[in-house]
């Protein structure tokens, strides 16, 4: 390992950078969802100093290196409906079934049904839990679990 020591003479720098989204431009996906800009303020700062304490002798390095980051950003993701989070998903045979972001959604935003011109039946849905034996013990005894429980 290799280290920074000081020298006879007394040395030092100091730095700043700064990074901030005055300039930049909306992104693709904000413009979509119609929300704002995104927010960045990135400070990056340091100094470092040497120099001797008894010359010839004995020396000393300071460096200090630190960043500052302030990020607001707009997130947009898919949010499951409450059925879905039961594991009781929704969906159309035949069709390509997408969410409300898609090209060809099959939902709207609040998550009611949007029946596409290519599905060949009604809407459908089929409980991820049903076919699962284990899960069901598992909600039973959470169920169980959680009616019997006294705070």
């Amino acid at each position: 390992m290799v280290t920074r020591s000081g020298g006879n003479q007394y040395r030092g720098s100091a730095f700043w950078t700064n990074r901030n989204s005055a300039g930049y431009a909306n992104t693709w996906l904000n413009n979509f969802a119609g929300a704002g800009k995104d927010y960045e303020n990135r400070n990056q700062f340091g100094v470092r100093f040497g120099g001797p304490l008894i010359k010839n002798k004995t020396f000393f390095f300071i460096l200090v290196d630190e960043q500052r980051d302030i990020i607001k950003q707009t997130w947009v993701a898919p949010v499951l409906t409450a059925q879905a989070r039961q594991g009781i998903f929704r969906f159309f045979p035949g069709a390509d079934n997408q969410n409300a972001t898609a090209i060809n959604p099959t939902v709207d935003r609040n998550g009611n049904p949007v029946r596409p011109p290519n599905a060949i039946g009604d809407l459908r849905s089929r409980s991820t839990y049903s076919n699962w034996p284990m899960a069901r013990r598992v909600i039973r005894i959470e169920r169980d679990m959680t009616v019997g429980f006294k705070a």
